[in-house]
């Protein structure tokens, strides 16, 4: 079990999140992934204390941005990575306060 990695993805996807997501299905059992869909924060909450560190991925700005202000402790606490994939352009300021609330990457 702890060699097992954790993937968080959080609806909804992009296209191009959604062939992420296709591909890591598909290797989940030779790379030994534990992967969660999920849509609001009550279950993003839960998933990350019981997964300990893990990745979490996220298409919506929007829902990143309120996912991390309710669970920023925890993510720091667990060590957890996130990543927005944005279809959009990210205005600078904006990307520095999502990566004091806990964002690891924007792409």
């Amino acid at each position: 079990m702890s060699d097992q990695k954790t993937l968080i993805f959080i609806q909804p996807y992009t296209d191009s999140m959604q062939k992420l997501r296709d591909i890591c299905f598909e290797k989940k059992d030779q790379e030994s992934f534990e992967i969660f869909e999920i849509d609001n924060n009550e279950e993003f909450s839960q998933a990350l204390q019981s997964a300990g560190p893990s990745l979490t991925v996220f298409s919506s700005p929007k829902k990143c941005a309120m996912f991390l202000q309710e669970n920023k402790k925890h993510i720091f606490k667990m060590k957890s990575k996130v990543v927005l994939f944005s279809p959009k352009n990210i205005d600078r300021k904006i990307h520095e306060k999502f990566t004091k609330m806990g964002l690891t990457e924007l792409v």
